[in-house]
């Protein structure tokens, strides 16, 4: 027992560390959990095989448990998994959950029944009980090789990545970056504050989409259509629209709307500008207010307005219909 390291704590230090570790644990015991001026004292700390951080006073009781082989608890933590980490108050790695590190009140890395190997759980009440998953952030967590980071972040998705206060990637492989983006589709891409793929929410009501592979980028985008692409504020992509008062759904797949509130509301088609709208199938708007409504029509310049099967209008306010 080495007495006298910290005003409160002391260190109970058994066999040498062989584990993968060892480097870790130097780390933080000489630079991250204890002063500076104590290195050379709490060098042999990283010697240990089984290390806990108690208290030496009264205040307080840690209740640390640590009897995973390699394992290393700190606070009222329970190290109980092979070769893991858990620091913080009721920090926990199960006994299945080998090689993980749970960091921070409450944090845990679960084995639910079987093996979870080198999950990573930081910040309070994060959790994960998938192998490899990694969560970062207050009360976030992670599938099977995701990775969330951010308070209340949630990488549901087979190897998807969330990143921002609130996002959601529940797709496999599918990525949501920004203040609660949602990525719901296998292969969706959700970069923007509120940008969302394969799901809706107006006036609190919620829409799920088959949207794989789509992608909106910008704050509010949304792409709701199988391959589909909005790009800019307010950008949509298939989806449920307001139009007159009246909300309208549409399935839009492989359609793109690129500029602030463009709108692509059919297969294939392509807006492109300030307040751009195709509607028509195949149809291509491009210009600010551009409009094309009949299939295969196209409308370029200010304002242009196509609404003819196959109709052509160029140049500022032209309008053609067939």
């Amino acid at each position: 027992m080495v007495e006298k390291i910290h005003p409160i704590y002391s260190y109970a230090i058994k066999q040498p560390i062989k584990g993968r570790y060892r480097k870790l644990l130097v780390l933080l015991f000489t630079t991250l959990f204890l002063p500076s001026g104590l290195i050379s004292t709490l060098a042999p700390a990283a010697q240990a095989q089984y290390i806990r951080l108690i208290p030496t006073t009264t205040g307080g009781q840690f209740n640390t448990s640590t009897t995973g082989a390699s394992a290393v608890s700190i606070g009222a933590a329970a190290a109980l998994g092979r070769e893991s980490i858990a620091v913080g108050s009721n920090a926990e790695t199960t006994n299945g959950a080998e090689f993980g590190i749970a960091i921070g009140r409450q944090a845990s890395v679960r084995d639910n029944g079987a093996t979870v190997s080198g999950a990573i759980a930081i910040g309070e009440s994060a959790n994960v009980s998938s192998p490899n998953a990694t969560a970062v952030g207050r009360s976030s967590t992670a599938a099977s090789s995701g990775t969330a980071l951010g308070a209340n972040t949630n990488a549901a998705g087979t190897s998807s990545t969330a990143l921002g206060s609130g996002a959601r990637s529940q797709g496999s492989n599918s990525v949501a970056v920004g203040n609660n983006a949602q990525a719901q589709s296998n292969g969706a891409i959700a970069t923007g504050n509120n940008a969302q793929v394969g799901i809706s929410t107006i006036n609190g009501n919620t829409t799920t989409f088959n949207a794989p592979n789509a992608i909106a980028t910008g704050t509010n985008a949304q792409a709701q259509s199988s391959g589909a692409i909005a790009t800019g504020h307010n950008a949509q992509a298939g989806g449920i629209f307001n139009i007159n008062g009246n909300t309208t759904t549409f399935n839009a797949p492989n359609s793109i709307a690129t500029g602030t509130d463009a709108k692509a509301q059919s297969s294939g088609a392509i807006a492109t500008g300030f307040s751009a709208t195709a509607s028509g199938s195949a149809a291509i708007a491009t210009g600010s207010s551009a409009t094309a409504s009949g299939s295969t029509a196209i409308a370029t310049g200010n304002q242009a307005n196509a609404s003819g099967g196959a109709a052509i209008a160029t140049g500022s306010n032209p309008v053609l219909s067939l």
